[in-house]
C-alpha cells in the first residue's frame, strides 16, 4: 500500500507556489508594456508574498472589492 501522508501540504504548496508565479508574470507582462501597475486578485497574494513583493520595489493597495492594485515605479 502506498503512503500519501502530507499529500494535502504538497498540493497546497505547488498550488500557492503556481499562484505566486502568475502573479509575477502578471506583473511582469505590465511592465514589458510600459505600465506602472496592475490590479488582481490572486490567492497566491499571502502577506509574506507581498511583503516579498515590496522589499523588491513593487507596493500595494487593497481596493474595495478585495482586489489588489500593485504598484512600482519606472
Amino acid at each position: 500500500m502506498i503512503t500519501i501522508t502530507g499529500l494535502n501540504d504538497d498540493i497546497y504548496t505547488a498550488m500557492l507556489g503556481n499562484a505566486q508565479e502568475r502573479v509575477i508574470d502578471s506583473i511582469m507582462t505590465a511592465a514589458s508594456q510600459g505600465r506602472t501597475s496592475i490590479t488582481i486578485a490572486s490567492k497566491g497574494l499571502t502577506l509574506g508574498f507581498l511583503s516579498q513583493l515590496q522589499n523588491e520595489g513593487v507596493d500595494n493597495l487593497v481596493e474595495q472589492d478585495g482586489r489588489y492594485k500593485l504598484f512600482w515605479e519606472f
